[in-house]
């Protein structure tokens, strides 16, 4: 069996203090780990290669080896935030994804990355994931529902935390008294979505659904709160 491949690490004086080879797995994780670390106290633009080499401690070469390139890393970045909070979901607050770091720099990342031109399918959100598992359970404390309303509803929420992620900064200042009556407005529409659906006559399967119905048919990776 061959051995894991190495990676040189950085010669820089500033760089954390590291052996002179790190294995490749390492290296990549390293290297995802330090750029979050500096995306979060830096402005974006200013992320390069070469501070994410120097903080890391390893050598710069080792993103192209690694990734191809300084977007695709963060791509990996992206997904490695979601995976974080997915983690952490089935034990969210009912404030969720609305006061989650990982989830708050993921969204203003990719906010910033398509408009950099980046494609937009790269930072699609996983739909069979842990935080959809943690909804369905949510969702079955009110009672059933059909996979469309189920469907909508995760959209609407995962809509409705991004834009605000991304976004409330802009708004006028509100008082935080604010923040959780939006949340209780929120919960409480989720807790009557069995007679909402009826009234809009989503309770039958359509199209797009497989034709059964109750909670356990919700796909997507949405918000859980309680």
């Amino acid at each position: 069996m061959s051995e894991p491949s190495i990676e040189p690490a950085s010669t820089d004086s500033a760089a954390r203090p590291s052996d002179t080879w790190v294995r490749a797995p390492e290296a990549r994780q390293r290297l995802i780990d330090t750029a979050i670390e500096l995306l979060r106290t830096h402005p974006f633009p200013e992320v390069t290669t070469r501070l994410i080499a120097e903080k890391s401690g390893v050598n710069r070469p080792a993103i192209l080896r690694q990734f191809g390139s300084k977007e695709a890393l963060f791509d990996e970045v992206a997904a490695e935030l979601s995976r974080r909070f997915a983690a952490r979901a089935p034990q969210s607050t009912g404030l969720g994804m609305l006061t989650d770091p990982d989830m708050g720099l993921r969204a203003r990342l990719v906010a910033w990355l398509v408009g950099e031109g980046a494609d937009p399918d790269h930072f699609r959100l996983d739909e069979d994931g842990p935080s959809a598992i943690a909804l369905r359970a949510r969702l079955a404390e009110h009672g059933p529902v059909s996979e469309k309303t189920a469907r909508i509803f995760h959209r609407m929420a995962v809509l409705l935390a991004e834009g605000f992620l991304v976004f409330n900064d802009t708004h006028p200042t509100r008082p935080p008294e604010d923040l959780v009556a939006m949340m209780e407005l929120f919960f409480d529409i989720r807790g009557n979505l069995s007679e909402t659906e009826k009234r809009l006559g989503w309770n039958e399967p359509d199209e797009n659904d497989s034709g059964s119905t109750g909670t356990d048919q919700v796909a997507g990776d949405a918000p859980s709160g309680d």
